[in-house]
Protein backbone atom coordinates (compact mmCIF):
# COMPACT_ATOMS: atom_id res chain seq x y z
CA UNK A 1 0.00 0.00 0.00
CA UNK A 2 1.57 3.58 -1.31
CA UNK A 3 1.89 6.07 1.59
CA UNK A 4 1.95 9.26 1.46
CA UNK A 5 4.55 11.16 2.91
CA UNK A 6 6.24 14.25 4.38
CA UNK A 7 9.95 14.39 3.54
CA UNK A 8 12.43 16.86 4.92
CA UNK A 9 15.53 16.74 4.01
CA UNK A 10 18.77 17.91 5.35
CA UNK A 11 22.20 17.69 3.17
CA UNK A 12 25.40 18.48 4.87
CA UNK A 13 28.73 18.94 2.16
CA UNK A 14 32.20 19.51 3.40
CA UNK A 15 34.45 19.73 1.12
CA UNK A 16 38.46 19.06 1.15
CA UNK A 17 39.18 22.74 2.70
CA UNK A 18 36.42 21.51 5.47
CA UNK A 19 34.01 24.19 4.58
CA UNK A 20 30.75 23.11 5.46
CA UNK A 21 27.75 23.69 3.22
CA UNK A 22 23.96 22.55 4.16
CA UNK A 23 21.02 22.20 1.90
CA UNK A 24 17.79 22.06 3.62
CA UNK A 25 14.11 21.16 1.92
CA UNK A 26 10.67 19.79 2.75
CA UNK A 27 8.32 17.82 0.14
CA UNK A 28 5.49 15.71 -0.32
CA UNK A 29 5.97 12.52 -1.88
CA UNK A 30 5.28 8.77 -1.32
CA UNK A 31 6.46 5.41 0.37
CA UNK A 32 5.48 2.16 -0.27
CA UNK A 33 6.64 -1.46 -0.62
CA UNK A 34 7.17 -3.29 -3.91
CA UNK A 35 9.12 -6.80 -4.86
CA UNK A 36 11.07 -6.77 -1.41
CA UNK A 37 12.25 -2.99 -2.24
CA UNK A 38 11.03 0.38 -0.35
CA UNK A 39 10.53 3.02 -2.64
CA UNK A 40 10.48 6.73 -1.62
CA UNK A 41 9.63 9.26 -4.33
CA UNK A 42 9.31 13.21 -4.20
CA UNK A 43 9.05 16.19 -6.39
CA UNK A 44 11.73 18.94 -5.38
CA UNK A 45 10.35 22.67 -6.19
CA UNK A 46 12.56 23.46 -9.26
CA UNK A 47 10.46 19.88 -10.75
CA UNK A 48 13.47 17.40 -9.84
CA UNK A 49 12.12 14.50 -9.43
CA UNK A 50 13.97 12.29 -6.74
CA UNK A 51 13.41 8.37 -6.01
CA UNK A 52 15.33 6.48 -3.40
CA UNK A 53 14.77 2.37 -4.13
CA UNK A 54 16.13 0.72 -0.78
CA UNK A 55 17.23 -2.62 -0.47
CA UNK A 56 18.77 -4.25 2.79
CA UNK A 57 22.69 -4.20 0.90
CA UNK A 58 22.27 -1.28 -1.16
CA UNK A 59 20.10 1.89 -1.83
CA UNK A 60 19.94 3.43 -5.09
CA UNK A 61 19.46 7.61 -5.51
CA UNK A 62 17.93 8.78 -8.54
CA UNK A 63 17.33 12.58 -9.55
CA UNK A 64 15.26 13.82 -13.08
CA UNK A 65 14.99 17.34 -13.44
CA UNK A 66 15.18 20.55 -15.79
CA UNK A 67 19.37 20.93 -16.00
CA UNK A 68 20.01 17.64 -13.81
CA UNK A 69 19.99 13.74 -14.32
CA UNK A 70 22.09 11.55 -11.79
CA UNK A 71 22.13 7.97 -10.01
CA UNK A 72 23.86 6.84 -7.34
CA UNK A 73 24.64 3.56 -5.85
CA UNK A 74 25.35 2.55 -2.19
CA UNK A 75 26.66 -0.18 -1.36
CA UNK A 76 28.55 0.09 2.63
CA UNK A 77 32.44 0.13 2.28
CA UNK A 78 32.48 0.23 -1.17
CA UNK A 79 33.21 2.85 -4.16
CA UNK A 80 31.13 2.42 -6.89
CA UNK A 81 31.25 4.78 -10.22
CA UNK A 82 28.29 7.07 -10.80
CA UNK A 83 26.87 9.73 -12.89
CA UNK A 84 26.24 13.45 -12.96
CA UNK A 85 24.60 15.29 -15.78
CA UNK A 86 24.14 18.80 -15.46
CA UNK A 87 23.00 20.87 -18.59
CA UNK A 88 23.62 18.51 -21.26
CA UNK A 89 27.37 18.09 -19.57
CA UNK A 90 28.06 14.17 -18.09
CA UNK A 91 30.46 14.25 -15.38
CA UNK A 92 31.71 10.70 -14.74
CA UNK A 93 32.23 10.16 -10.38
CA UNK A 94 32.72 7.61 -7.73
CA UNK A 95 30.66 7.16 -5.10
CA UNK A 96 32.14 5.50 -1.98
CA UNK A 97 29.82 4.50 1.30
CA UNK A 98 30.28 4.82 4.71
CA UNK A 99 27.31 4.16 5.64
CA UNK A 100 23.13 4.25 5.33
CA UNK A 101 20.89 2.92 7.87
CA UNK A 102 17.18 3.07 7.95
CA UNK A 103 15.91 4.33 11.70
CA UNK A 104 12.21 3.42 12.17
CA UNK A 105 10.24 6.33 14.59
CA UNK A 106 6.71 6.28 15.53
CA UNK A 107 5.40 8.44 12.78
CA UNK A 108 7.49 7.25 10.04
CA UNK A 109 11.33 6.34 9.45
CA UNK A 110 15.01 8.57 9.18
CA UNK A 111 17.24 7.70 6.41
CA UNK A 112 20.72 8.37 6.86
CA UNK A 113 23.49 8.38 4.42
CA UNK A 114 27.43 9.25 4.55
CA UNK A 115 29.44 9.09 1.28
CA UNK A 116 32.55 10.23 0.05
CA UNK A 117 32.62 11.80 -3.58
CA UNK A 118 35.25 11.40 -6.48
CA UNK A 119 35.93 12.56 -9.62
CA UNK A 120 38.96 10.53 -10.97
CA UNK A 121 40.83 10.72 -7.70
CA UNK A 122 40.54 13.66 -6.41
CA UNK A 123 38.35 13.80 -3.28
CA UNK A 124 34.99 16.64 -3.68
CA UNK A 125 34.02 16.48 -0.10
CA UNK A 126 32.51 14.35 2.12
CA UNK A 127 28.60 14.15 2.58
CA UNK A 128 26.03 13.42 5.06
CA UNK A 129 22.13 13.20 3.27
CA UNK A 130 19.14 12.94 6.18
CA UNK A 131 15.65 12.26 5.30
CA UNK A 132 13.16 12.77 7.84
CA UNK A 133 10.19 10.57 6.69
CA UNK A 134 6.50 11.08 8.25
CA UNK A 135 3.71 9.37 7.14
CA UNK A 136 0.40 11.82 6.32
CA UNK A 137 -1.98 9.19 5.18
CA UNK A 138 -2.30 6.30 2.98
CA UNK A 139 -3.39 5.36 -0.34
CA UNK A 140 -7.02 3.53 -0.03
CA UNK A 141 -6.38 -0.23 -1.11
CA UNK A 142 -7.94 -1.57 -4.01
CA UNK A 143 -10.92 -4.43 -4.45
Amino acid sequence: MKKHVHVKLESRQLDIDNQAQNTEGEYEGTWYLQDGQEYLIFQEGDGTQTTLKMKADEWRLFRRGPEIESWQVFRQGKSVPTELTLMGSVLPLLTYTKRFEKLETPSGAELQMEYDLYSDETLLGNFTLILHVTITGEEPAHA
